[in-house]
């Protein structure tokens, strides 16, 4: 448990991965109850680095764990569920960064095509426009066409007495 915390901290806190990972880690090794775990975490994000806090993600996160820890303490919820439940938690909001991550490149991916498309079709219209307002060219006539020329051939043939006959051509 203590590892996929870490690693939680870490995925959800990209630009502070390490510093949340110590800190999730110095926690654990100084407490085995989630309540104790939790505020030890969020006191030294708190102290350390609060711009942790800043993101949107890792805030949600931590309020999740503030909420997990009142159960525990109040016996709502046992404490290795706790944890359980807050890994969960982490899943879930690491699926929706990977989901809102595609969703933005899929969008980027969508502008480009129509920024691309409209490339393709003002250039069309410009080529069409081109055409349109260009001034008529009068072109002379295709030449005919004529069969190509072949000079005749004259051939001289010599006949021999022994029956041999020798041609020659020019």
């Amino acid at each position: 448990m203590k590892n996929s915390i870490c690693l939680a901290l870490a995925l959800v806190l990209p630009g502070c991965a390490t510093t949340g990972t110590q800190m999730q880690a110095e926690c654990e090794a100084q407490h085995v109850k989630f309540p104790d775990i939790y505020r030890c975490t969020y006191d030294n994000i708190a102290k350390r680095n609060p711009s942790i806090l800043q993101n949107e993600h890792a805030k949600l996160y931590m309020l999740r764990g503030a909420r997990l820890a009142e159960m525990v303490e109040g016996k709502d919820l046992d404490d290795s569920y706790a944890k359980i439940r807050w890994q969960q938690d982490y899943i879930d909001m690491k699926n929706d960064l990977n989901n809102e991550s595609a969703n933005n490149y899929r969008a980027l991916g969508n502008a480009m095509q129509g920024l691309a498309g409209g490339l393709n079709n003002a250039s069309e219209i410009y080529r069409q426009r081109a055409l349109m307002y260009s001034a008529p060219v009068n072109l002379p006539p295709p030449a005919p066409s004529y069969p190509a020329y072949t000079p005749p051939v004259h051939t001289h043939c010599t006949s021999y007495m022994r029956g041999s006959v020798h041609c020659v051509s020019n």
